[in-house]
């Protein structure tokens, strides 16, 4: 059986055709499972840099000025006040960085609410919305209305 030319150039279209359709396949496997890992790299930031945050406590002296600090903002001394709101907003940049995350999709939504329960525990101490009032210029529009309209409700921090 002899094989023209007509029929060579089809089959070989056909084998281009098939070859382009797996690397699609591929290709999209690949974008899928790419994304699921960057999700997971996220939350594992995340977790990791509230881990450390909290271990800071750890530190007598850093635990110390926090609690003397949720008793009231101007119970600090100026160098007290200086660590504070410095750790304080640093744990907010934690939280603008979750938000962010999640608002990009690469944090579960069912996460991010987890973390904003933790927030708003967070921002019902008088001195947390003290510092907010203090630094919240230095945080994005977006998570700057998010803790703005966050409720206006004391809560027990431990």
């Amino acid at each position: 059986m002899r094989m023209n030319w007509e029929m060579i150039s089809t089959l070989v279209d056909s084998i281009g055709a098939l070859a382009v359709v797996t690397s699609l396949v591929f290709l999209g496997i690949q974008v899928r499972t790419q994304n699921h890992e960057r999700r997971v790299a996220s939350v594992h930031e995340i977790n990791n840099a509230y881990r450390n945050m909290l271990s800071s406590l750890s530190e007598p002296d850093l635990a110390a000025i926090v609690v003397k600090g949720l008793d009231g903002y101007a119970t600090l001394d100026p160098v007290e006040k200086i660590q504070a709101v410095s750790y304080l907003v640093g744990g907010l940049k934690l939280y603008e960085e979750a938000y962010y995350q999640y608002q990009q999709g690469r944090l579960d939504r069912f996460y991010w609410e987890g973390m904003l329960r933790q927030l708003e525990d967070t921002m019902s101490s008088d001195t947390m919305r003290n510092v907010w009032s203090l630094r919240c210029h230095q945080f994005g529009d977006e998570f700057r209305s998010l803790v703005d309209g966050l409720p206006q409700q004391q809560n027990t921090l431990w």
